[in-house]
């Protein structure tokens, strides 16, 4: 049954490229859609899905598969090319006037999703260090904020039920030698 579904065109697994044609099929009439926290939150799930794959593919050795076309999320709730928008690396530091010039990806792009998918930084994009994939130094953004910003956005962010857990993984982020 196989090899009549191989030769039909039906492929084993559903790959990148696939995966960024569902996201453009989401607003393929209306490149202006305001998209729902539904959409936006399958949108999400879908990009995390990709940069599992571009991990899979970075420590097996393989080479990363190109993005071309990909759409993220921004905080107008609008999709926008991946080579258009920026990560805001910039939490409190840029006040929210001048980060309206910028188009910056939606808040539910966590860290590491902006690091696999190789998003340019807000950072990179005021210094005007272009950033192309591969030479940006991540770790630097692993834990730049203060920890009292930290935890303010640990409380104002996160469940009770989790508050803990997020507490132990800040601390584990920091460098031994932060606390005595």
């Amino acid at each position: 049954m196989k090899p009549l579904f191989r030769y039909m065109g039906v492929r084993d697994e559903i790959g990148i490229k696939d995966l960024i044609l569902v996201i453009q099929n989401m607003v393929k009439m209306d490149k202006d859609k305001i998209l729902s926290a539904i959409e936006i939150t399958n949108i999400i799930r879908i990009l995390e899905h990709i940069a599992k794959i571009q991990k899979e593919n970075k420590r097996e050795g393989n080479e990363r598969e190109k993005l071309d076309g990909l759409l993220i999320p921004s905080t107008e709730d609008t999709l926008v090319n991946l080579h258009e928008i920026q990560f805001d690396d910039m939490e409190d530091r840029l006040d929210d006037d001048e980060k309206k010039d910028y188009k910056l990806a939606h808040r539910f792009v966590t860290l590491d999703i902006a690091k696999e998918l190789e998003l340019q930084t807000l950072a990179g994009k005021i210094t005007g260090t272009s950033y192309t994939g591969g030479d940006i130094n991540w770790d630097a953004y692993e834990q730049n904020e203060l920890l009292t910003t930290r935890i303010k956005h640990i409380i104002e962010d996160y469940p009770t039920s989790s508050i803990f857990k997020e507490f132990l993984q800040t601390q584990m982020m920091l460098k031994p030698h932060t606390f005595p």
